[in-house]
């Protein structure tokens, strides 16, 4: 450009010269640049991949060691469940055990002790004497209701004999069932 040109539109005089200052230094280090800008991208590219390796290596890791953690707690839950069915197989034998005992006890201490109870109830209650009451107030009664059709007049008399013999069969039949068991 010439100096008239120049002075005529000074913008693009600059802008000229900065081009042909940047051509020039491009020529200059053109090797050095391209050699900066390879070192650059393989560093960015290193870099990104291994983000990408720690991150893939991370998320593996983390599988594994849910995995680990399932595995873990089922073999747990597994032991949980075999303590708890051999606790239940132990009580299980232990009932069996006590009842099989409990059964060989009724067997042959009850059979045992029922003769001498019954004569120790025989003894307590005097059952003789209850038994000739029983009969002598039977007589008693038959002979009262013999009586009673004849006459109107010991109607409250016969049905408290009535009441008392009630009682007297009850006490009797308690005493029967008693000494039968």
């Amino acid at each position: 450009m010439s100096q008239a040109q120049q002075l005529a539109n000074p913008a693009a005089a600059v802008t000229e010269s900065y081009l042909s200052s940047i051509w020039s230094f491009w020529k200059r280090r053109r090797r050095a640049i391209l050699i900066t800008l390879g070192v650059v991208g393989v560093g960015v590219g290193s870099y990104v991949a291994y983000q990408r390796l720690h991150a893939r290596l991370l998320a593996d890791q983390q599988r594994i060691q849910r995995q680990q953690q399932q595995i873990l707690e089922e073999a747990i839950r597994e032991a949980e469940e075999k303590r708890r069915a051999e606790e239940e197989r132990e009580d299980a034998q232990i009932r069996a055990h006590f009842e099989s005992i409990q059964r060989i006890a009724d067997a042959t201490t009850l059979p045992s002790v029922l003769p001498h109870l019954r004569t120790q109830l025989f003894a307590a209650i005097n059952l003789t004497a209850l038994t000739d009451a029983l009969f002598s107030s039977r007589q008693h009664g038959a002979t009262a209701a013999a009586g009673s059709g004849a006459g109107a007049g010991g109607g409250e008399e016969e049905e408290e004999e009535e009441e008392e013999e009630e009682e007297e069969e009850k006490g009797e039949r308690r005493v029967v069932l008693l000494v039968r068991r």
